[in-house]
This record gives structure tokens, sequence and C-alpha cells, in this order.
């Protein structure tokens, strides 16, 4: 008796163990992960030794190759021999079930990544994890070259590090490689593998912040920018287009280029004052707090944002004081901002290659979650 209740409470503890091994796979793939369990205790032990096995056999349609792989399984196969047949890289026995749930067919095959990639692993499953999945998307959107450079970076593994984060990468690396697209004229330094991670954060805040300036600016000329002129002695020319502002950032050493989402109000305008063709100041106008009809000078900032003299302010007064802004209501912003639909096409024509490439269902909800596509994506 004593016996069988033993033998029994092993018995529940097993399927108890079995059950929450399930449960650290994909929910799709759950019901044929336990219909394989059910069927022999040699996928119980799989369970644990190659949890990318079992997702393999779970997603695979029934029929002869499913088959011939179970039976090699619970006929006592080396599993070497049984991942080559499935054609599975062997080094994936080492990843926890919650490393997958994508389609493994871009992920490379050369021998000389698998030999590499084989060393680069974390130690934590849970960052095993992690770091398969953002190796994942770089070898889908950059092959072979991205995935051992994600691989390679101690924040890949970094559960600290927001996916999201990683998703502006992958994506800014995309885009290097798409010379003819929208975005990628966008970028100041296009992504190589000899960046370091730090470098090539950097390079995507640019990018974003240029995005965010594309965006703002689109490609009709708002109202209400004032005429190009000369004020004691000074040149006034209004800031429009989306090279005036990056132009304006180097010449100025100031962050004009990072201006998007300010300008994206559409409560503001921006002026380069210039002396002998050469900028030497930049102003903003805006609505004035008293009276939002009414616009004046809110800063005005020298090279590399140092404190502009008296003369460029009188210049900047001056001159806005002849100019012809539209007419508006008594308080209400004396400029408008660009429509919502001029944004979101622009935001659209920017991101839609990006979109079109992403061919996995998790990938995309990570992209969803990480940049505004203007709609192409949904969280």
């Amino acid at each position: 008796m004593l016996s069988y209740a033993g033998h029994t409470a092993r018995t529940a503890q097993s399927s108890l163990s079995i059950g929450r091994q399930i449960d650290r796979f994909p929910s799709k793939a759950r019901s044929a992960v336990a219909e394989l369990t059910d069927r022999s205790p040699w996928f119980g032990d799989l369970l644990r030794t190659f949890p990318g096995l079992m997702h393999e056999l779970a997603r695979m349609p029934r029929g002869p190759q499913r088959e011939l792989l179970c039976a090699m399984i619970t006929g006592g196969v080396n599993l070497r021999t049984v991942a080559q047949s499935a054609k599975l890289p062997y080094w994936l026995h080492k990843l926890p079930p919650e490393a997958f749930g994508d389609d493994l067919e871009t992920l490379p095959r050369s021998a000389n990544f698998e030999r590499l990639i084989s060393n680069l692993l974390p130690e934590q499953p849970l960052q095993q994890a992690v770091w398969f999945i953002r190796v994942m998307m770089a070898a889908s959107l950059g092959g072979e070259e991205l995935a051992l450079w994600t691989a390679k970076c101690p924040q890949a593994s970094a559960v600290s590090v927001r996916s999201e984060r990683w998703v502006n990468l992958y994506a800014f690396a995309w885009y290097s490689g798409q010379p003819t697209t929208a975005a990628h004229r966008l970028i100041r330094r296009p992504f190589r593998p000899t960046l370091s991670y730090t470098r090539a954060a950097e390079e995507v805040e640019i990018w974003q912040y240029r995005i965010n300036l594309e965006i703002a600016l689109g490609s009709r000329e708002l109202p209400g920018w004032g005429a190009k002129g000369r004020s004691l002695g000074y040149e006034i020319v209004p800031l429009i287009e989306f090279d005036d502002y990056v132009q304006e950032a180097a010449q100025m050493e100031n962050c004009l280029d990072r201006y998007g989402q300010v300008l994206q109000k559409g409560l503001v305008r921006v002026y380069s004052i210039r002396k002998n063709g050469r900028p030497v100041g930049n102003f903003e106008v805006g609505p004035h707090e008293l009276d939002p009809a009414i616009p004046y000078v809110k800063q005005l900032r020298g090279p590399a944002n140092t404190r502009a003299d008296a003369d460029m302010w009188k210049a900047a007064t001056a001159w806005l004081g002849r100019q012809k802004f539209p007419d508006a209501k008594a308080g209400t912003p004396c400029f408008a901002p660009r429509s919502p639909a001029d944004r979101t096409a622009t935001t659209q024509r920017l991101w839609q290659p990006f979109v079109g490439a992403l061919h996995s269902e998790r990938h995309q909800r990570l992209a969803a979650l990480a940049i505004d596509t203007g709609g192409l994506l949904r969280p």
C-alpha cells in the first residue's frame, strides 16, 4: 500500500513537472506539445533535453516526415542525428522553451555561424530566451552578419534593455542597406558590424530625431513662415525643409536636427540669422504667452547655443515686426500644425518598406510596440 502511494505521488509529481514545462512553450504550440508527451515518455524527456526539437515537431504538419522523426525519438536514436534529419541546428538544444515561437527558416545555417554562435550563448535560461529572440529578428532582417553582431553584444541578453530599443536598432540596420528608401536618406552614418552597441544606439537616436523632423515638415510648406529678407545688416532665412535643419545644425553645432517633436506641434517657426551668407544665429518664433495670436521671438542663440548679442536680437525683432503672418483671432495660436492626415501619410511612407520586411508575427508585434508606423501595424 505504501509502495503504491509512493508511486502515485511520484507520478503526480512527474505530471506536474511536465505540465509546467509545457506551459513554458508558446501558447500556439502547447496543445501539440501536450499531445506528444502523452504519446510516449520519450517526449517527456525531450521537453528537458531539446525543447527546440519538441517545438519543431509541435509546429510540423502531420505526415510521414513528422512520424519518421517521432519514431527515431521513441527508438532511442541519438538526438544529434534526429536534429540533423529535422534540419535543425544541434546547438539549439541548449535553449529553453521560451526562446521559440518564430519560424527557424531564417536562422543562418553556415558552419561558421554555428561554430561561433554556440560559444556566445548566455548562461541563464531567461537571458538565453531574450537573447535568441533578438538574434532571430536580426537574422530575419540582416542575415548572418547582423545576427552575429547581435549575439556578441552583452546587451542582447540583458532583460533590463527593452526589446523596443532592439527593434529600432534593427530597423536602422535594415534601412542602412536600403539606399532607395526615404528613411535611408535620414540616416547620418549607416550601420556597419564594426560599430559597438553604444555607437549604434547613438546613431539610432539621431535617426529617430530626424524621422520626427521629416514627419513634422513633410512635403508641403506650412503657412506663416515669413519672407526671407535683410534686417540691420543681417540676412534672415526661414528654415523650411528637412535639409535646412540638418545643414544648419551641422554648421551651428546645435540640436536643430532634433527639433521634430517641437515642430510637430506646429506652434513655432525657426529662422537662420546670417552674415555674409554664413549662419551666426538661430531664433524661434512662436505665440506670445499673453496673446497666442501675436508672434514673438521666443529664443535666439548663437553658434553652439551660445548667447546671442544685442545686435542679433534687434535684427530678429525688427524683421519680425515687418512680417505679415496669417491672420489669427485673439486668443488662438498664430501658427497651425500640419494636419493629422499629412503626418500619417509621411509616417506611412517612411515605414512601409520596413513593415513589408517583417514576416514573423512576433516581430510584427514587437515592431508595433516600438514604432509608430501610422497605423500600418497595430499593437
